[in-house]
């Protein structure tokens, strides 16, 4: 007898090709998906699988077939499921703001607005409204399908505003409790963000602050106060998260993984092996350990730490010696993208990086088809709906 499978009623966004309700039919599998676009991609891979779910909740559930539809979600949007012949979602990402630095003397915050197409990996040839501030190192986020971004610095003014983008236009919103430079901001809970960290002031800080239903409201405090840190989730319950540079001006190279529900701190005995902050870190899956790792990629290289060895391992490329000051898109749990940066290379000097990477189990591969119109560094990177861009 085939077991009927329901994921039952969630809060999701209705993507394209997928259908209203939640597919009843005979389980293949089920198990954690950054976007609708990963679960399609793995029923696409599945030879058996001809439908599939995915949800709010980001969990991607593979079928055989779909003996029915949930009643529950008859003409809502709160169950939704794909079939394995759907095209893939079109992705689209935001690059804005930032610095450029040409020599010592010479410095330019940014303020312009660039949207790159994931699936082509090309410009949008319309120009975005600039940002209504020249400023760098904020956080990112989102406010359902609205792009937000927080805070920032132009030397010597720290900020603590947001403004988010909306039907072309940026708008002030409400604004973080201190101003906070160099904050580290991770999508923790479908919607929910946490910004921690962050320079304010003269001051180093460990506070957090936590948006749930476009509100703000203060967080767990971290272990250590710094700045220029990173976090990704990990899977759905933890985080990690790596501190930057602390108060006494000193590189931390300590690392955590924080339970989302409890916000308990676990350090991780093995810490990273190079001190460093503006640091980024990603998850990729290795199939021959057949496990998630974490990749932590700085100005001094790349290092993985592998969690069922509980250590961390160098890792070389050919592609650069060090990137500091970029960004990531985490589009699916095998692998993510590295978008601009500050590169450094002991032959031609430093550099801005106006290439784009992937990185999963491979290494780092680079990107040839797209490069920014914008070398930058310190800039905000999010993923925006093509309902909030104006591109074709």
């Amino acid at each position: 007898m085939s077991d009927i499978y329901t994921l039952g009623s969630r809060n999701c966004t209705l993507p394209q090709c997928f259908e209203p309700g939640d597919c009843l039919g005979t389980l293949i599998s089920g198990s954690w998906a950054m976007t609708a676009n990963e679960c399609l991609d793995r029923c696409k891979a599945e030879p058996e699988c001809e439908y599939f779910n995915y949800n709010n909740d980001k969990i991607c559930t593979l079928l055989k077939d779909c003996a029915a539809i949930d009643s529950r979600c008859i003409d809502t949007n709160n169950c939704i499921f794909g079939q394995v012949d759907c095209k893939r979602q079109h992705e689209f990402a935001m690059v804005a703001i930032g610095y450029i630095q040409y020599n010592e003397s010479a410095v330019i915050y940014l303020n312009d607005v660039e949207i790159i197409d994931l699936e082509t990996f090309s410009s949008c040839p319309i120009q975005q409204k600039s940002y209504p501030l020249e400023i760098d190192n904020t956080a990112s986020l989102r406010n359902g399908d609205n792009v937000m971004i927080c805070g920032g610095y132009n030397r010597p003014v720290s900020y603590d505003e947001c403004y988010e983008y909306k039907n072309g236009d940026w708008s002030q919103t409400a604004s973080l409790s201190v101003p906070r430079v160099g904050p580290v901001s991770i999508e923790y809970k479908p919607n929910e963000w946490i910004v921690m960290g962050g320079y304010s002031d003269g001051t180093y800080l460990a506070t957090t602050e936590l948006f749930q239903n476009s509100i703000w409201q203060n967080g767990p405090v971290m272990p250590e106060e710094s700045e220029g840190g990173s976090g990704v989730m990990f899977n759905l319950t933890h985080m990690f998260v790596a501190s930057g540079i602390l108060q006494s001006e000193t590189f931390s190279n300590r690392n955590w993984f924080v339970d989302v529900d409890t916000w308990t701190w676990t350090e991780i005995s093995q810490r990273i092996l190079t001190a460093h902050y503006f640091h980024i870190s990603g998850i990729f899956y290795d199939p021959v350990l057949g496990e998630t790792a974490i990749a932590n990629i700085c100005r001094y290289g790349i290092q993985v730490y592998y969690p069922s060895l509980n250590s961390w391992v160098e890792q070389t490329t050919p592609l650069f010696e060090g990137l500091y000051a970029a960004q990531t898109l985490q589009l699916s749990t095998e692998y993510f993208l590295i978008i601009g940066g500050y590169k450094y290379d002991s032959q031609n000097g430093n550099q801005e990086n106006d290439a784009i990477y992937r990185f999963d189990h491979n290494g780092v591969t680079l990107i040839e088809e797209n490069a920014l119109n914008v070398g930058r560094h310190y800039h905000a990177l999010i993923t925006i709906p093509e309902s909030q861009i104006n591109c074709y």
